[in-house]
């Protein structure tokens, strides 16, 4: 059994091989062709409440605020700034804009990536100004608070902490997977849908992996 948000289905157009790698370009293009970053003007307060200025900011689009806020926090506690960012591109963003998510895990790869890229305050400020400008949906943030929680769920979350990393990405990735449901395998709930997957290249009992 699956669970799928409900929303708008694209195809995928990404590039399969390396999708951090894409979004490492991706990001390194869009650094080099600012013409410069915007100062950073940090303010004199705590990390924890620099943190939660930028936050709320973002939250808002304030992207002048959110940058303030960004740049007190790589002044006085760079970690504490990467960690933030990544928690409110999920937690905020999600499935709103996925590029916007694709461009923040690059930033988040490590200090030396960022050097290659242009340095800790240009690929900061890009992505803080990117993610202040980016639709906001917290669906993502919701449903993983339901499936963690749900008493109903204990079972499936049991069963998937089992599966490797392997058959994880199969899950998520692979469209095959769906091919042959019937409607009765599918029911709507207040989440999204409820998929109960009968059969797949590696699973044809359609058990392991997928209780019903």
């Amino acid at each position: 059994m699956i669970l799928i948000p409900l929303g708008n289905i694209k195809e995928d157009k990404m590039p399969k091989p390396d999708i951090l790698e894409f979004y490492k370009d991706s990001l390194g293009g869009l650094v080099a062709a600012r013409p410069t970053p915007p100062l950073p003007k940090p303010i004199n307060t705590t990390p924890w409440i620099a943190m939660s200025f930028m936050q709320k900011a973002i939250r808002r689009g304030n992207g002048p605020a959110a940058l303030m806020g960004a740049a007190t926090l790589l002044r006085d506690a760079p970690e504490r700034l990467w960690r933030r960012v990544g928690c409110v591109a999920l937690e905020d963003i999600g499935v709103a804009d996925i590029e916007c998510l694709g461009l923040v895990t690059a930033a988040l790869a490590g200090k030396a990536d960022r050097g290659k890229l242009g340095g800790e305050w240009a690929v900061a400020s890009l992505i803080i100004e990117r993610m202040a400008g980016a639709a906001k949906n917290r669906s993502a943030d919701d449903l993983l608070m339901t499936i963690t929680g749900l008493p109903s769920l204990a079972d499936e979350r049991k069963n998937f902490a089992t599966l490797s990393d392997q058959r994880l990405h199969q899950i998520v990735f692979r469209r095959s997977e769906l091919v042959g449901l019937d409607w009765s395998d599918i029911a709507e709930v207040r989440e999204g849908l409820v998929v109960h997957l009968r059969r797949s290249k590696t699973d044809q009992t359609g058990v392991r992996g997928h209780p019903n």
